[in-house]
């Protein structure tokens, strides 16, 4: 017998490519990617790897200009809070 994982993994390697495409789309913990942060509120870590993600796998970015991004936008919602940051270094 196979578990819940083996199964629907194996379903989808006998399926057409596209199965293959949306197991990379679904990231354990995180479920989907997003492009942009929601809300007023200061965003969670979840809101955070959600566009880390959504940069680096649909936009193709790589992870340091990705995370550069997301911190860009994150000193945004800091700077509304008033919550202190240091300088961006280039």
């Amino acid at each position: 017998l196979l578990d819940g994982r083996q199964s629907r993994y194996r379903s989808c390697c006998c399926n057409n490519m596209t199965d293959k495409i949306d197991l990379r789309e679904n990231i354990y913990l995180i479920k989907h990617t997003t492009h942009q942060f929601f809300g007023c509120k200061l965003p969670s870590n979840k809101q955070v790897l959600r566009v880390l993600f959504h940069n680096m796998r649909k936009v193709k970015l790589s992870l340091r200009d990705s995370a550069r991004l997301v911190i860009e936008e994150v000193i945004i919602f800091w700077q509304k809070a008033r919550i202190p940051n240091r300088e961006i270094r280039h």
